[in-house]
């Protein structure tokens, strides 16, 4: 079979491969870069298909609309009609009476900044974090696929339950293993049809209403309360009754029926899940599920209750398609019951009291191991922030400003966008009775669909094994509409019961739009990378751009001219730029995307889904051959980067010897004042040495050398006092310790001199004095004392007085 699709992807880069300009850091509203730019560039946009932007409606507006769709307002009011139009008009203001069609300045500016991301090898950030689900019950001979679907091995662990919302919080209660009862049981007992309606052919008409296959069918339309309380047994079934009510090898539960032997009876309430497609014996679903227990009896015991972590709540939402058009018919019909309790099966996790995972079905979908922005590239992006690394905006973020900061460090500021788009008014004259309404059918497949949407390695467009959202996989990138040469016939594609038609009226082929991208404050690679995404890289003559509803269909098709003079010099700037960073840089993809496809361009059929992921076939990458989009050789790069390298060296050499001249005009007073305090130092001009070394420090706090001649004068200054004061020595002292120290600092003062005159009669007196006190420590010459007597006079002075007071 053929691999069908409407788009493809462009892949993205890990965060070791983006693009992160140098001047990202210094971006600013308020201070511009001195070779910043700031003004406008005109364009001219030309629908070359019909094109459609929804106007702006309200909530209101859309559910009037949808109640016309379904036929539930047969006769809409003047102001309800009005409402109708609102929802499918493409977007306008009306004045004096007129519409003025328009295209609003964010649809344009999205349209641009995805072109410019993939360009500018941006991160992929425009994405949600769903965490998806599988269920895959059984892997048939011959089929490649594997989800990773643990539940069909693990049935035994699941439980029945209550799903209810309590204080805040959802748990679920547990009624231990389910039951299952036979259909024949059900329409024996409470006057139900099941046999009849579920039969091969039966009036469920299962394969033309898709509805009926739900648990809320039935549910409705046997009038069934899982509520409601009855008495049952457990079912004495011998081998035929087995095979006649399918007891499954794949789900051995226990059958039971309503009382009515002997048997240990228990209460039980009756809990309905949808009903298989395929109805032979073998496989059909013949049977519905009994939770055991009274339903009050169980929310009243604490010890049944196991609480559900908010993520994992959420996941169940997001499965559920829960508030989205889509959303599935049985937790529609069970969610305005929540509060309540409604029945639910899950897993437990017993030691800490909290649910592993749940669902509606028994065996319901099981959340994958890892969500959308868990996989490469994004988990490369988060990483980043973990590892506590330095985190640089991209290219995108710069210009258009950050919008998404869960991959931000911490300390990262927000940037304001420097680009703004005004609205696109319409120039043609559209004749308003000319436009005709759409309908269409969106039938694009999620992100959950892994053969296209995560990075397959197989051969010719096969693989042995898929990667899945349960191995550590990698995103296919930037998700692209291919271009259609033509609009699609959308009246072939319409199922005319469908829930799903989406119904719009588009403006015509050939409509005109004008208006201006205005830009503040950009360097002139920014203005060439917004040139290079409007233009795909200055290749206008043969690539569009999507913009609008229903481009899966061929719808928005558009060629934009622009009125900017020297336009491919910018583009070659921002070349430049990204080229000395990425070496291989290519967008071959992104222009093949952008261009006219030769290729089947059309949506799979629901069955053919299956089909793929069975058969192991995935979406290839795609792109056109000889696809040239460099506007500058790889020998003009090269002499860029070396001209840069020599540039950057005068600047280096510039900045050092600049730093060199403020670094002396900044020690110039410092080297004043250290020359004039030598200058004094040198004259022995103690003080105003003292004083000059002083500002010196004061001046630069961090050399040591005026700090010691700052010392040695203080020295100085205090030793000139002392010896202006004079010796004095008391007249009665004759304690030698006390009193050498009084004439250690007298001769400290005066330089090492000997001391002489009245200064030495001093000492004399005091030297008699202590003899006559301790004659004995005296009586030998050149010991101790005598030696610091010695220094203080001489050693001729302190003979003779030795010999005066000892050998006398």
């Amino acid at each position: 079979m053929t691999v069908k699709s409407v788009y493809n992807f462009v892949p993205a880069p890990e965060e070791k491969d983006v693009f992160k300009p140098d001047w990202a850091k210094q971006v600013s509203q308020d201070i511009p870069f001195s070779d910043g730019e700031s003004g406008e560039i005109e364009l001219t946009i030309k629908a070359e298909t019909p094109i459609f932007i929804r106007n702006g409606h309200s909530k209101m507006d859309a559910e009037i609309h949808e109640k016309y769709k379904k036929g539930e307002l047969t006769n809409p009011t003047d102001k309800e009609r009005k409402a109708i139009e609102r929802y499918l008009e493409f977007s306008n203001l009306e004045r004096n009476g007129k519409k003025q069609y328009f295209i609003p300045g964010s649809s344009l500016k999205g349209m641009i900044r995805n072109v410019l991301e993939i360009i500018s090898k941006s991160r992929l950030s425009q994405i949600q974090n769903h965490r998806h689900s599988v269920r895959q019950i059984m892997k048939p001979k011959g089929i490649v696929v594997d989800e990773g679907y643990d539940l069909k091995d693990k049935k035994a662990e699941i439980n029945a339950g209550w799903l209810i919302y309590q204080d805040g919080k959802h748990y679920i209660y547990d009624c231990g293993k389910p039951f299952k009862i036979r259909h024949t049981d059900l329409d024996s007992k409470i006057d139900t049809d099941f046999e009849n309606y579920f039969k091969k052919g039966g009036k469920a008409k299962l394969d033309d209403d898709f509805s009926a296959r739900t648990a809320r069918y039935k549910y409705k339309t046997f009038n069934i309360d899982y509520n409601k309380t009855y008495t049952f047994e457990e079912h004495p079934l011998d081998e035929n009754d087995k095979q006649k009510s399918w007891v499954s090898k794949f789900q051995k539960l226990k059958y039971v029926r309503f009382t009515n032997s002997d048997f240990e009876s228990f209460l039980g309430h009756i809990v309905c899940v949808g009903q298989a497609s395929d109805y032979n014996n073998k496989t059909a679903r013949k049977s519905e599920y009994v939770f055991t227990g009274n339903k009050n009896e169980i929310l009243n015991n604490p010890q049944n209750r196991y609480e559900i972590k908010p993520e994992d709540y959420e996941d169940f939402l997001f499965v559920n398609r829960h508030n989205k058009n889509d959303e599935l018919e049985d937790w529609t019909y069970l969610k305005r019951n929540v509060n309540a309790g409604i029945p639910v099966f899950f897993r437990k996790k017993e030691k800490e009291k909290v649910v592993e995972d749940f669902g509606i079905p028994f065996m319901y979908k099981q959340p994958t191991k890892y969500s959308v922005k868990d996989l490469k590239p994004y988990i490369t992006y988060r990483q980043k922030q973990l590892d506590n690394d330095k985190f640089n905006y991209d290219l995108s973020e710069t210009i258009f400003g950050t919008t998404n900061n869960d991959h931000k460090n911490k300390h990262e500021k927000t940037l304001k966008g420097r680009v703004f788009f005004a609205h696109m008014k319409c120039l043609s004259n559209i004749d308003e009775n000319s436009l005709k309404k759409e309908n269409v059918i969106m039938g694009s497949p999620r992100s959950s669909f892994f053969p296209f949407y995560l990075k397959q390695f197989g051969r010719n467009g096969v693989v042995s094994k898929f990667n899945t959202y349960n191995n550590e996989s990698e995103l296919s990138g930037f998700k692209r509409y291919y271009v259609h040469k033509t609009k699609n016939n959308f009246n072939n594609l319409i199922e005319e019961k469908s829930k799903m038609v989406t119904e719009f009226i588009p403006l015509p082929k050939g409509t005109v739009f004008k208006g201006k991208i205005r830009y503040h404050n950009l360097k002139k690679a920014e203005i060439g990378a917004l040139l290079s995404a409007i233009t795909f890289h200055n290749q206008t003559d043969k690539t569009f751009h999507s913009l609008g509803y229903a481009k899966p269909f061929g719808l928005g098709k558009v060629k934009i001219n622009i009125n900017y003079s020297n336009s491919l010099d910018y583009i070659k700037e921002f070349e430049f730029e990204i080229r000395k960073k990425i070496k291989n840089w290519d967008i071959s993809e992104l222009i093949s995307l952008a261009m006219e496809s030769n290729q089947e361009i059309d949506y799979m059929e629901l069955k053919d889904f299956q089909k793929v992921k069975d058969k192991g076939l995935y979406l290839q990458p795609f792109r056109q051959n000889n696809i040239k989009f460099r506007t500058i050789s790889d020998d003009e790069i090269d002499d860029i980067k070396q001209q840069e390298i020599k540039q950057q060296e005068i600047i280096r050499n510039k900045k050092e010897e600049q730093f060199r001249k403020e670094k002396e005009l900044e020690l110039k007073p410092y080297k004043d004042a250290v020359k004039l305090a030598d200058k004094y130092f040198k004259e022995e001009k103690w003080k105003e040495a003292y004083n000059q070394y002083l500002q010196a420090i004061e001046l630069k706090d961090d050399e040591d050398y005026p700090k010691r001649q700052k010392n040695m004068c203080k020295d100085k200054i205090d030793a000139k006092k002392v010896l202006q004061k004079g010796l004095n020595i008391p007249v009665d002292l004759n304690d030698f310790n006390s009193g050498k120290q009084i004439i250690s600092e007298f001769y400290k003062s005066k330089g090492g001199k000997y001391i002489e005159g009245d200064n030495a009669a001093q000492i004399k007196r005091f030297i008699q004095c202590c003899i006559q006190r301790s004659p004995k420590r005296w009586k030998k010459f050149g010991v101790k004392d005598w030696k610091l007597v010695e220094k203080w006079v001489g050693k001729d002075i302190a003979q003779q007085w030795f010999d005066e007071f000892i050998k006398s």
